[in-house]
């Protein structure tokens, strides 16, 4: 069964919610803040109710990678069921590779 972009980002906000070693509620509230949208958004894209826009999805790569210690197959992944028309630029700034 392949991964969903909701169960993609269910797995980074648990990942990332250990790495906080705080409530859950917390760190909805945090990502809400970032994102400027409320913890209750951010549930239905967990559930694959919604979909985040792409600039949300950037910003939550961004945090998947920087903040809960995703790796580079996850960004892939979910930029790549999300469809996000900069793909490769926004892999290419995250995991930038010396030649």
């Amino acid at each position: 069964m392949s991964d969903t972009l909701g169960s993609l980002l269910k797995n980074m906000i648990k990942k990332l919610n250990s790495c906080r070693s705080e409530k859950m509620q917390y760190t909805m509230e945090y990502l809400g803040g970032v994102l400027s949208v409320s913890p209750d958004t951010i549930y239905t894209w967990r559930q694959d109710k919604h979909k985040p826009d792409f600039d949300a999805l950037t910003k939550l790569v961004e945090i998947g990678v920087n903040k809960a210690e995703m790796n580079r197959n996850w960004a892939e992944k979910i930029l790549d069921k999300s469809k996000h028309p900069d793909h490769i630029y926004i892999i290419d700034q995250l995991f930038l590779e010396t030649v």
